[in-house]
């Protein structure tokens, strides 16, 4: 199961962001990572596998998203991991 703690990364030359985040799941795992705005809509939804230790999932797209705060979900199996995200211009 993951950990508690989301990192986020952000690579400004890219536009996109490092999700990383440490699972102590001993088989590999489906997740998907959702970045939801201030209204509670999905504005970007990404799917990744994620193995045991430590796991970096790179979400693309990010000149689309406005000035604004965001949340980033991490849903694997039954768990959901969340931190939040400010865009700044």
């Amino acid at each position: 199961m993951p950990t508690d703690e989301i990192k986020i990364g952000s690579n400004a030359k890219t536009s996109s962001l490092e999700v990383r985040f440490n699972s102590s799941h001993k088989k590999s795992r489906k997740a998907v990572v959702s970045i939801i705005n201030e209204k509670g809509i999905i504005v970007n939804s990404y799917k990744a596998i994620i193995l045991k230790g430590e796991n970096v999932i790179a979400v693309n797209n990010l000149p689309g998203l406005k000035e604004g705060l965001y949340t980033i979900n991490i849903l694997v199996k039954r768990k959901t991991l969340s931190t939040k995200l400010m865009i700044f211009e």
